[in-house]
């Protein structure tokens, strides 16, 4: 971070961008890039369940509606690119939410690692 940035301008810092605005007050003011930039395939997809569940605003069950349209595609989706093991999947997922919750947990929780690079 020893590059200078001029008063009014922009310098770009790994995932952060620092403004400059000429005064001690207001230097060092860091932005941070959209959080869209920064979260895992995971957190997005948190954040689209919650946005589907404000969507519905006052609507009765909208929790269970928001999750249901993902799933809905989500199934979809798998069928189409899953191949032929993609039920086996599903049936796996579905078998140890209902049985072993705990490592359910410690998969989705790994999921929330590090971003990876495709």
């Amino acid at each position: 971070m020893g590059e200078s940035v001029e008063h009014g301008s922009s310098a770009r810092f790994g995932g952060r961008t620092r403004l400059s605005f000429g005064s001690p007050e207001r230097d060092d003011l860091v932005l941070h890039m959209a959080d869209s930039d920064r979260k895992t395939p995971l957190e997005k997809v948190e954040t689209l369940y919650e946005e589907l569940v404000d969507w519905y605003e006052d609507g009765s069950d909208r929790e269970l509606r928001a999750a249901s349209k993902l799933l809905m595609i989500g199934l979809l989706k798998l069928k189409a690119h899953g191949g032929f093991g993609w039920q086996g999947l599903v049936d796996d997922y579905v078998l140890m939410l209902k049985q072993d919750p705990e490592r359910y947990a410690r998969i989705l929780e790994a999921n929330r690692g590090e971003r990876k690079k495709a």
